[in-house]
């Protein structure tokens, strides 16, 4: 005589990948918690621990504000006019800190720019108006737009004129 294969193997793989996948969600719980927990926010975040801003780089970027066809920096030539900023602070060989194409100009410094002494400037090929984003050292994006004209260097940074959005 032969015997049928019992079913409570089946049920106990069954109650097995239950446990199993519960168990599996609990651990992947508890890591989560742990890394949250170590996690540093930004300033904006309302936490208590302090945000080291050295850590976080200066970033500008500079756009015409409407789409043309046309040109508004020059592809080949620097755009970028620098001073005041600590020597060694950026690489002025393009694409390492700056880099730039026929609509847009950006700047990326690996530590915060002192806004008294250091002043950006940009050249473009035509006359427009430039909408120009900053990423202060880890505070909130600043946005504002500033006049420029063609073939002369237009102050992008600091803003003390421009209108800020």
């Amino acid at each position: 005589m032969t015997e049928e294969p019992s079913r409570s193997d089946a049920s106990l793989a069954f109650v097995d990948v239950i446990t199993n996948g519960l168990g599996g969600l609990l651990v992947l719980f508890f890591i989560v918690i742990v890394i949250q927990s170590s996690l540093e926010w930004n300033g904006q975040s309302g936490s208590a621990t302090p945000v080291k801003t050295d850590e976080f780089p200066f970033v500008i970027i500079a756009r015409p504000s409407h789409a043309d066809p046309s040109e508004c920096f020059d592809p080949v030539a620097d755009v970028w006019s620098i001073s005041g900023m600590p020597a060694g602070t950026i690489d002025p060989v393009r694409g390492n800190n700056l880099d730039w194409g026929v609509d847009y100009a950006m700047l990326v410094a690996p530590t915060p720019l002192d806004p008294i002494k250091t002043v950006l400037n940009v050249i473009t090929t035509r006359d427009t108006t430039l909408e120009i984003e900053v990423f202060p050292a880890g505070a909130k994006q600043r946005k504002y737009q500033v006049k420029a004209k063609a073939k002369k260097l237009t102050k992008v940074w600091p803003n003390l004129e421009g209108t800020s959005k």
